[in-house]
């Protein structure tokens, strides 16, 4: 008892005239429509294979068609015909992006990528005539690498129209899916770049490379050979020697302690001579005058 309902339903869509039940799945989507025809055997007959069903459903775009077109060839021109897939579409399509781009405010891309994503949830196998899926792919790619990945509308269609386009595994290749994945990854790899420079401009600097040092001259000098004139080998060394005064040997200049049985403990007050040592000038290193001061005495009681 429970399916009572249902199953009544289902006996009034399949016993009714066909264009009660079109009437009936105009407030429905197509994709509705298909779902009840997968569901059951009976509404399969009554919908899915009938061709009277689909010219009541379908309207005007199969009034000229044959009486003798079977059920599958009148979905096939409905859907072609629903989705904008008669005719030159890839073409259309490629004409539009052309003329956007020649105006003023460019291209509409995020109206492209949702003609795309539309243009992809309605193609099926038969579509391919040898060059409009490949055609339709190379210019997808160029949407993916036209747009600005910065406008979160212009970016949110593309990932749709990738998305349905790799739900369509039984339409592309994988070779195209690929190669349509690989351009939007490197729109949002383009994204994230412009972002970080906008953020800080100087932060992603290449510190390897800097265009200043390229003009400056190499002095014509050997790879390895030093900007300035060195010294001859050897010269340093002499001048510093010269320079570094020399300690006084003990045959020159008495003890600094002298003998205590002689003249008592020396004191820093004794004069001491210093000739040819590092006080032989007036003046010691501190500034002082090297002269006798009774007062300063470590030693003396």
């Amino acid at each position: 008892m429970a399916f009572a309902p249902s199953a009544s339903c289902e006996q009034l869509l399949v016993e009714s005239h066909e264009g009660l039940r079109a009437y009936f799945l105009h407030f429905l989507e197509v994709a509705s429509l298909g779902h009840l025809a997968a569901g059951c055997q009976r509404l399969r007959g009554a919908l899915w294979q009938d061709g009277l069903f689909w010219r009541a459903y379908a309207g005007p775009c199969l009034d000229a068609e044959p009486p003798e077109r079977d059920a599958p060839a009148l979905r096939s021109i409905f859907r072609k015909w629903l989705f904008h897939l008669d005719g030159a579409w890839v073409k259309e399509l490629a004409q539009c992006k052309e003329a956007g781009e020649r105006t003023e405010f460019g291209a509409d891309y995020k109206q492209l990528l949702d003609d795309a994503r539309f243009f992809a949830s309605g193609l099926m196998p038969c579509d391919d005539d040898g060059s409009s899926l490949q055609e339709f792919v190379l210019l997808v790619g160029a949407l993916l690498s036209a747009y600005n990945p910065l406008q979160l509308d212009e970016r949110g269609a593309a990932e749709a129209a990738v998305a349905q386009m790799e739900r369509r595994g039984e339409v592309f290749t994988d070779s195209q899916l690929n190669e349509i994945s690989l351009a939007y990854e490197r729109s949002v790899e383009r994204a994230v770049l412009d972002q970080a420079l906008a953020d800080d401009p100087g932060s992603h600097q290449d510190l390897f490379f800097e265009p200043t040092l390229e003009d400056e001259p190499d002095h014509g000098l050997p790879m390895g050979s030093a900007p300035f004139l060195l010294p001859p080998e050897g010269s340093l060394l002499q001048d510093r020697e010269e320079q570094t005064p020399s300690l006084p040997s003990p045959g020159i200049m008495e003890s600094f302690w002298r003998e205590a049985g002689e003249e008592g403990v020396p004191s820093f007050g004794d004069e001491v001579p210093l000739s040819g040592g590092i006080f032989a000038e007036d003046t010691n290193l501190l500034g002082h005058s090297p002269v006798q001061d009774d007062r300063v005495s470590f030693w003396r009681a």
